[in-house]
């Protein structure tokens, strides 16, 4: 069971907590979704699955209707909590906080070492996607994304609801997924990291990474008199340029990447650009560049002219 923040004892008389209709919002938060499921995405539908599991099939169901009703007056994301005002039946809306358990600096550095040696995750991230394998590389860090104990997460509202998680935690929570299925960097934060402290770090990690291959290039033969040139033993220079069997085997399959712009998305917006944002610059480019690359690839090759200049010799 979800553990829920005790709240004061109220000595009003039981008919002022009957279940009467919500007072009706203006400029509330109403969810995008009007029927069916609220999420879209695999992390924010896992986020859902997770929380609202601890909600009884009733008060879940009038949260759905506080969510599309648009029952929320507001909602802030922050490291480690979320907080909301619901308007309820009655004139003051309830305060609300959902405590997700943060991950400490040490698990932190864990996770970013980790997501830095997988280019393809970083780059996801950046474009506004969760690659799914993400969970696998948390659990095997003895780590969870999401909320999988009652250790994990506390959630408190003003209402006269009792223990149990209450309608307005459930609008919350649904809501909060919506949010998720937008930018799946906010499970970064609902874990104590920002989007920006998370891309920071991934990229002085990365770029550790790449001067520590570099120095490790720069170990070159030197010979042992100045006069002697440099060379590799055992290599046939006669044939060095010509295709091998190797080549006869080489299949080559074009495909679009898995990740657009994978490598712009990692290193991000140059910091000397004034103008146009150069990222968007360069990914058209990209573009350009792989478009014409294809069609050089497959265009058909021109035919050959006859030897004998193409004249007809009647046979």
């Amino acid at each position: 069971m979800v553990r829920k923040g005790k709240q004061q004892q109220s000595n009003e008389p039981f008919w002022v907590h009957e279940r009467t209709d919500p007072i009706p919002v203006i400029g509330g938060l109403r969810a995008r979704s009007q029927r069916g499921a609220f999420t879209q995405t695999w992390w924010a539908t896992a986020w859902e699955q997770a929380l609202l599991s601890w909600i009884d099939a009733g008060r879940l169901s009038r949260g759905k209707t506080y969510a599309r009703r648009g029952q929320v007056v507001e909602l802030e994301i922050h490291p480690g909590q979320v907080l909301a005002r619901v308007q309820g039946s009655r004139p003051t809306p309830y305060r609300l906080r959902i405590a997700i358990q943060p991950f400490s600096d040490a698990e932190w550095a864990r996770v970013v070492d980790s997501l830095s040696q997988q280019a393809g995750y970083s780059a996801m991230l950046l474009n506004g996607q969760m690659p799914r394998e993400i969970e696998r590389l948390f659990d095997d860090l003895g780590l969870s994304l999401f909320p999988s104990a009652e250790s994990d997460v506390l959630m408190a509202c003003s209402c006269p609801d009792g223990d149990a998680a209450c309608k307005h935690l459930a609008a919350v929570l649904l809501l909060v997924g919506e949010r998720l299925d937008l930018d799946p960097f906010l499970l970064f934060v609902l874990r104590g990291r920002t989007r920006d402290q998370v891309v920071q770090a991934l990229r002085e990690r990365r770029a550790d990474r790449l001067e520590l291959a570099s120095d490790s290039e720069r170990v070159v033969e030197q010979p042992l008199y100045e006069d002697e040139p440099v060379h590799s033993s055992g290599i046939d220079l006669e044939r060095f340029w010509q295709p091998g069997p190797e080549l006869a085997a080489l299949q080559i399959r074009v495909r679009p990447p898995e990740v657009s712009h994978e490598v712009l998305q990692v290193l991000g917006e140059p910091g000397f650009a004034q103008d146009t944002p150069m990222q968007d610059r360069l990914m058209r480019v990209y573009d350009a560049v792989t478009e014409r690359a294809l069609e050089v690839a497959f265009e058909e090759p021109p035919e050959s002219a006859p030897e004998n200049g193409g004249a007809d010799n009647g046979q």
